[in-house]
C-alpha cells in the first residue's frame, strides 16, 4: 500500500511527484547549477509542499531556518521534530556510544519511550525522529514502532563499517 521514496531538489524532479506525506530535512544552498539563488530553491520547495494534498502531512526539521522559512505553503497536517526549538517530535537524553545511539522519545510533551538505534551521529537522531514523525502521520502507534528502530542497520555508504578489529576501523560514508 505504500511507497517510499527519497526525492532530491537537485534538478527540480520533486516537483514531478505528488506526495501523501513529506519529510524535509533540510535546505541547504547547494545544487546552484539548477536555482538562481535561494528564493529560487525555496519556491521549488513550496511547490511541492503545496502539492501535499490536505488530508497528507508534512514532517520537518524545526531547526533549520530554511526549511521553517517553506513550511508557510504546507495546507495540511504539520509536524515537526527537532532538538533545539520547541518541536512536537523531540528527543532527550541522548547518549552516542561508537555505532549505537539512544535516546528518550517525546511526541507533544509526552513521554513514548526509549529509543535505541544502530547507528551514529547526531544526523541519525533527526532522521529517527522524521521516521518516528512519518509513522504516526501514517497512524502507526509509536510504542509500535520504537522497537524496530534498533533492528535497522542503516544504507549502504552511509557510516558504514567495513572492518573493526583491536587495530583498525574502516568506515565507509
Amino acid at each position: 500500500r505504500l511507497m517510499i521514496a527519497e526525492v532530491d531538489e537537485s534538478d527540480k524532479s520533486l516537483l514531478n511527484i505528488t506526495p501523501h506525506i513529506a519529510v524535509l530535512n533540510n535546505l541547504e544552498e547547494e545544487h546552484m547549477d539548477t536555482y538562481r539563488d535561494m528564493q529560487d530553491m525555496r519556491d521549488t520547495l513550496m511547490t511541492y509542499l503545496s502539492r501535499v494534498p490536505h488530508h497528507g502531512a508534512v514532517i520537518y526539521n524545526i531547526d533549520d531556518h530554511n526549511v521553517r522559512s517553506v513550511i508557510g505553503a504546507a495546507h495540511c497536517s504539520l509536524f515537526s521534530y527537532g532538538l533545539e526549538h520547541d518541536a512536537y517530535f523531540t528527543a532527550r537524553d541522548i547518549t552516542y556510544q561508537q555505532f549505537q545511539l539512544s535516546f528518550t522519545l517525546y511526541a507533544g510533551g509526552r513521554f513514548v519511550g526509549p529509543v535505541t538505534v544502530p547507528l551514529s551521529g547526531r544526523h541519525n537522531v533527526y532522521n529517527t525522529l522524521a521516521v518516528m514523525a512519518a509513522c504516526h502521520a501514517l497512524g502507526i502507534s509509536l510504542q509500535t514502532v520504537s522497537p524496530h528502530a534498533a533492528s535497522f542497520r542503516g544504507t549502504g555508504r552511509r557510516l558504514q563499517k567495513l572492518l573493526s578489529d583491536p587495530e583498525r576501523l574502516i568506515i565507509d560514508d
